[in-house]
């Protein structure tokens, strides 16, 4: 039988905490070969890994698109900086929210992420079966890659509670679109 002590974590005010909380909730039961659960876990299981579907999805498939998503450079460099730095702050902010589905509110955002998951993924299918029908080959056909991100990144916000970040993705968003337009009709 190994013995075990509890490790009360500190109650020290920071920024941002309240003095009369706990900085992590409740105590830590340690055992002589270390702690019983695993720290790591709360930064490993984030909203940042609701990214990786998407992001293999468009790592894979990328390249079968037509080839008028690859060519035209319609594209100004600020339009297109802007693009990538928005893009950037996008994927790069869910990793410091930690992935929960404990209130309906998580739950149902979390539904929204994985419908909007299969509308963007269906968005792709006419692109890369039928790249010559009449879909693929329209305005609202060739951006649907474009604009259906909103819906899983709307559920990601709503998972988060953040109406900043819902904010973000619009700017994204629109920017993209823009800059997909442009080099589509360049």
């Amino acid at each position: 039988m190994r013995k075990h002590f509890v490790v009360q974590r500190p109650t020290v005010a920071l920024t941002g905490f309240a003095p009369d909380r706990p900085i992590l909730n409740g105590p830590t039961y340690c055992n002589i070969s270390g702690p019983r659960r695993f720290p790591m876990k709360r930064y490993i299981m984030n909203c940042g890994l609701l990214m990786v579907p998407v992001l293999l999805w468009n790592l894979i498939l990328a390249s079968y698109l037509p080839p008028s998503y690859t060519e035209g450079d319609g594209v100004s460099p600020v339009l297109a900086w802007s693009e990538h730095g928005l893009r950037l702050m996008v994927f790069a902010v869910p990793i410091a929210w930690p992935l929960q589905f404990e209130s309906p509110q998580q739950r149902r955002g979390f539904r929204l992420y994985v419908a909007g998951c299969l509308v963007y993924f269906a968005s792709w299918i006419p692109l890369l079966s039928h790249s010559e029908s009449g879909w693929s080959t329209s305005a609202a056909g060739l951006l649907a890659p474009a604009y259906t991100p909103v819906i899983f990144l709307f559920g990601i916000a709503w998972m988060a509670s953040s109406r900043w970040y819902a904010a973000l993705c619009l700017a994204f968003l629109a920017l993209h679109n823009v800059s997909m337009y442009a080099r589509l009709h360049a």
